[in-house]
C-alpha cells in the first residue's frame, strides 16, 4: 500500500468538526496513509469549512495544512479539470479529480465522502476509501 492518500475537503473536515465518521477516518490516515496530499486549493477550503462550522480559531486549521503535501493548480490540471468526469461533477470538485490523477503513481487512496467525486474518482480508476 502506498503511505500517501490524496484528501479532499468533504475528508478534511472531519478532523475539525466532530462527524459520525471522524474517529474512523483518523484513525485510518494514522494507521494506512501517514501521508497525505491534495490540490492546493484544499488551503482555501480548509479555513472556509471550519469558519462555517462555527470554527473562529483557524491556528489548528493551518497547522493540519502544514502537514499535507499541497500540489500546485497547474496549467495541466486546470485544463484536465475543464474535461474530466461526468457533467454533473463541480468545478472544485473536478480540481481534485484532476489533481490526483495527476499523482495517481503516489497515492494509494482518495479520501473522500462526497458521492459525486467518490464515482467519479472509481469510473477513472482511482482507489476511493470513505472510512465508517
Amino acid at each position: 500500500m502506498n503511505g500517501f492518500a490524496y484528501i479532499d475537503a468533504s475528508a478534511m473536515v472531519k478532523f475539525f468538526i466532530s462527524e459520525p465518521e471522524s474517529a474512523a477516518l483518523t484513525a485510518a490516515v494514522g494507521s494506512e496513509w501517514p501521508f497525505l496530499m491534495a490540490s492546493e486549493i484544499l488551503s482555501v477550503e480548509a479555513p472556509r469549512a471550519a469558519l462555517r462550522a462555527g470554527q473562529l480559531d483557524l491556528a489548528p486549521v493551518t497547522r493540519w495544512l502544514q502537514s499535507v503535501a499541497l500540489l500546485p493548480l497547474t496549467d495541466e490540471i486546470r485544463k484536465g479539470a475543464a474535461r474530466v468526469g461526468p457533467p454533473t461533477l463541480r468545478a472544485l470538485d473536478a480540481i481534485h479529480l484532476a489533481t490526483a490523477l495527476s499523482a495517481s503513481e503516489r497515492i494509494g487512496a482518495v479520501l473522500t465522502y462526497d458521492q459525486r467525486l467518490a464515482s467519479a474518482c472509481t469510473d477513472a480508476g482511482l482507489r476511493v476509501v470513505a472510512p465508517t
